[in-house]
């Protein structure tokens, strides 16, 4: 059985709670008011607006039990982790039943909450000095990531603040925080938006590389500025946005049927769980892999191995 784009869409899309009735597994009302329901004897189990979250989640991030953290919390996840579904099988079964479609610009509109930015410090001095000398990047490059907008420095903390904004519109979605101490590491995400810039227009971009972090993705720019030419680089803040980089890649495929898609995350087991999980989920997109060398865990760990071989010669 061939598993098409047009079924994963319906299978991910259709209606937990008409689902749920279907199979005859008992849901409670938790909250009508805001579409909430509950799954009976499941502790903490909740469907809210057609996505679920596991409060009881052994992860803490509302992942069923076997769930990877790139899956999204949609129904095609709730056949295939809680009612424990093959892929294939959930698919076909979710896509060629009568299930109703539920009002996506709804579901969105009711999940979306006011984006609060971390303050501007008055400079970017110490955050241009961090990226410069222990980052290895160029100073060329965070200048004018700068004066782009894409980038400042968060008063009181001094974190790099890499601000996500929508790639076709411009709108700010949300701000990816990297701290600058060596002695306490911190990052954070505020929204639910992605890093990304383009390389040459939107329209034209034939690659769409993905990475787990703001630093990396600017590392792998740095490295190889020609291999990136016409392409979207994109970070997801960690690796949990499997669903939003689909959509982008299906935005891009529109113009550029021969997209391929570049994923470059971390050398470890949660990053190359990600691509097997990315690929094998969207079968109608092209998806590739590169890792760094075996040294390195990232990307930016490379180009500052890179920059000091480069000075020792």
């Amino acid at each position: 059985m061939k598993i098409t784009e047009d079924m994963i869409r319906k299978a991910r899309q259709a209606d937990i709670v008409q689902l749920c009735r279907e199979l005859g597994i008992a849901i409670i009302p938790e909250n009508p008011a805001k579409g909430e329901w509950r799954i009976k004897n499941q502790q903490g189990l909740i469907i809210c607006k057609n996505y679920y979250y596991w409060h009881g989640s052994p992860y803490g991030n509302g992942k069923l039990e076997g769930q990877p953290p790139t899956d999204g919390n949609n129904t095609l996840s709730f056949a295939i982790y809680y009612l424990k579904m093959k892929f294939k099988n959930a698919v076909d079964y979710l896509a060629n039943n009568t299930f109703t479609l539920p009002d996506q610009t709804t579901y969105q509109n009711a999940r979306s909450k006011e984006i609060i930015a971390p303050e501007k410090a008055p400079n970017n001095d110490r955050i241009i000095k961090y990226l410069t000398k222990d980052r290895a990047i160029s100073e060329e490059i965070v200048i004018d990531l700068i004066n782009k907008g894409l980038l400042y420095q968060e008063q009181g903390y001094n974190n790099c603040v890499f601000v996500c904004k929508n790639p076709s519109t411009g709108e700010i979605t949300g701000y990816e925080a990297k701290g600058i101490l060596k002695t306490k590491k911190f990052q954070r995400n505020y929204g639910s938006g992605i890093f990304n810039f383009a390389v040459g227009g939107v329209a034209e971009n034939k690659k769409l590389f993905v990475f787990e972090s703001a630093i990396d993705l600017i590392s792998y720019y740095e490295l190889h500025p020609n291999l990136t030419k016409n392409s979207l680089l994109c970070s997801m803040g960690g690796v949990g946005k499997a669903e939003k980089i689909r959509q982008i890649a299906l935005e891009l495929k529109a113009n550029n049927p021969d997209l391929w898609v570049v994923i470059l995350t971390d050398n470890d087991e949660a990053g190359n769980a990600f691509f097997d999980n990315f690929q094998e989920r969207n079968p109608d997109l092209t998806v590739k892999t590169k890792n760094p060398s075996q040294e390195c865990k990232d990307w930016n760990e490379y180009l500052v191995l890179k920059r000091k071989e480069k000075t020792e010669d």
